[in-house]
């Protein structure tokens, strides 16, 4: 006889043993309170795997979704059209507005006053301009500037006072003074001469002082070799004023102020337009009374000591 093997699959679900719901809450207290007290060094499991979990499942999403997303725009667009800029010059056109005469109209060109002198004291002076000044800008040889912007719409003036000059003043000696510093750069100032010079200067300031610019307007102008400028390496520059400093201390260089130099100022470029020769006068050696207004106070000028310093080296004859 066969043994008789039961079939429990086919068997109906309501004949089967119900599952008891004390076993089942006890096998799951069982795993949330292992859960909660793992061994040291272990992580703590869950009764629900990783990739079933909905809560890393949609933390997944966010972030890929958050990746591929592109930021919108959710500021509100301004309804007023932007004004339309007109590209601006790569850079403003020399001279800056602090340089530009007060005229009421766009100059042509801009004039250029220097002083003339020998070439006893504008040669050696040059030297060191041409040592320290940086070659790409260096264009000029070392001056003395009187007025920096001078209109052309008043050249005719202008020509006119500078021609009525030499019959008034007769050459003066002049000598190279202390050096100083700038922002970026070395400047030596005048000695001797220094007051002739700014008399002068004064004297054709007032005269033109309606259509001069900011910086030719300035009451304490005191005249000056640039020898270095626009060098930002700030070493650099204070190694240069020390070695000028102990130069012009052991060299003191002597000469004369013979005239004066007008230069058209073109895009960089100073192109020469005349000279004017102070007339060689013997019976003075300053400007006339008559043709110099009384200064409003004392200069800049005054400062300084006019004597030559102890130990220095005559390199120019100076003349009497």
């Amino acid at each position: 006889m066969p043994a008789l093997t039961p079939a429990v699959s086919a068997l109906p679900a309501s004949h089967l043993a119900p599952e008891c719901p004390s076993s089942k809450r006890q096998a799951t207290s069982w795993v949330t309170h292992k859960s909660k007290n793992p061994e040291p060094g272990r992580r703590a499991s869950s009764p629900i795997p990783d990739s079933r979990r909905p809560s890393l499942i949609l933390r997944k999403i966010s972030s890929l979704t958050s990746r591929k997303a592109k930021p919108s725009n959710t500021t509100q667009e301004d309804p007023t059209p932007e004004p339309k800029l007109l590209p601006g010059p790569r850079y403003e056109p020399s001279p800056v507005r602090h340089y530009k005469p007060a005229t009421e109209q766009n100059e042509k060109h801009g004039y250029v006053l220097t002083l003339k002198m020998t070439e006893s004291i504008s040669e050696p002076v040059n030297a060191i301009r041409q040592q320290y000044f940086p070659k790409h800008l260096n264009r000029l040889p070392a001056h003395v500037t009187l007025f920096h912007a001078l209109p052309y719409s008043q050249l005719d003036k202008i020509q006119a006072d500078l021609e009525a000059v030499p019959s008034s003043v007769k050459p003066f000696s002049i000598c190279t003074g202390q050096p100083f510093r700038t922002g970026r750069g070395v400047g030596i100032t005048c000695d001797l001469g220094l007051k002739e010079a700014q008399a002068l200067q004064e004297m054709l300031r007032e005269n033109w002082l309606e259509y001069l610019s900011t910086q030719d307007r300035a009451v304490e102008w005191v005249p000056h070799w640039t020898v270095m400028n626009k060098v930002a390496n700030v070493k650099e520059v204070r190694s240069a004023f020390n070695t000028i400093r102990r130069d012009l201390f052991e060299n003191i260089h002597y000469g004369r102020a013979i005239g004066l130099d007008l230069w058209r100022y073109d895009k960089g470029d100073w192109i020469w337009e005349q000279t004017f020769d102070f007339a060689d006068q013997s019976n003075s050696g300053e400007i006339k009374a008559s043709l110099v207004k009384a200064p409003g106070g004392q200069g800049a000028g005054d400062d300084f000591d006019m004597r030559p310093r102890p130990g220095g080296k005559r390199n120019g004859k100076q003349k009497a």
